[in-house]
């Protein structure tokens, strides 16, 4: 791990070839979090990295429950994206689609935020609660509007 917490699976999940990730998928790293809470599951999602996110979640353990230091949930940080393929892996585990991060916000939010169509539809799906305040008193479609 580096002064940051990261272990090399951390980095290969940036951006990585599948060959390189093949080779660094140890059960042992795969939970590991870092200095802002992020396993290598997280920074791939991130990273918007659907390969690694599609390798990882077959191949590591990890809590599907996880969050990052700001108390996002996979589901948040997938709705950042417009990929609809890494929204369905993800939602395939989460329960909780009305999860709440430090702000208050829940994927709903994150997704209207990004103007993420593909995600509010999923979500809306999902029967999310669409008069949720975050901390700023603001619902989804108030964020929408702005």
């Amino acid at each position: 791990q580096d002064k940051e917490g990261k272990t090399p699976l951390h980095y290969a999940c940036m951006n990585a070839s599948p060959c390189i990730l093949h080779k660094l998928l140890d059960k042992t790293q795969g939970s590991i979090k870092d200095v802002y809470g992020d396993i290598p599951l997280t920074i791939a999602i991130k990273y918007n990295n659907e390969r690694a996110v599609d390798m990882l979640w077959h191949s590591v353990h990890f809590d599907a429950s996880t969050r990052d230091n700001q108390h996002n949930t996979l589901i948040h940080m997938a709705c950042r994206h417009e990929n609809m393929s890494l929204l369905k892996i993800i939602s395939s585990r989460t329960t909780d689609f009305n999860a709440r991060n430090m702000y208050d916000e829940t994927p709903l939010h994150i997704a209207c935020s990004v103007n993420n169509l593909a995600a509010i539809k999923m979500l809306k799906e999902n029967y999310v609660d669409r008069n949720a305040l975050d901390v700023r008193g603001q619902t989804p479609l108030v964020i929408t509007a702005s």
